[in-house]
């Protein structure tokens, strides 16, 4: 299973296990899509930012979030810098597991304050 290796600059796929902690698209059921990895839908008013996510992540991530075109959530790993995908697509039938297309915007601050 792929996921987004944000370590690597510019970010690109990685090679995941099933059980690597890297956000990665997954099918929901019938027909939806979620985000596996730590991760939190943003809320807040406006673009995600920085400081946004970090918090979000802090105090609301959860181990999955089904998603749908227009959303926003922050993502991130042990290791990674912290990230906002905001959703463009979904593509439910595609490959093994789906895909979710978006824009990702990747952050020089970490959920550890690094």
């Amino acid at each position: 299973m792929e996921g987004i290796d944000l370590e690597q600059v510019p970010p690109r796929k990685g090679t995941d296990s099933l059980y690597s902690d890297r956000p990665r698209a997954a099918r929901e059921g019938s027909s939806g899509m979620q985000i596996q990895g730590t991760s939190a839908r943003w809320t807040g008013s406006g673009e995600a930012t920085a400081q946004g996510c970090r918090e979000l992540l802090a105090t609301q991530s959860v181990d999955a979030v089904v998603v749908g075109v227009g959303q926003t959530v922050c993502v991130v790993n042990d290791h990674s810098p912290i990230a906002a995908l905001k959703v463009t697509g979904t593509r439910y039938k595609e490959g093994s597991y789906g895909l979710i297309e978006g824009q990702l915007t990747v952050w020089d601050l970490r959920a550890d304050g690094s």
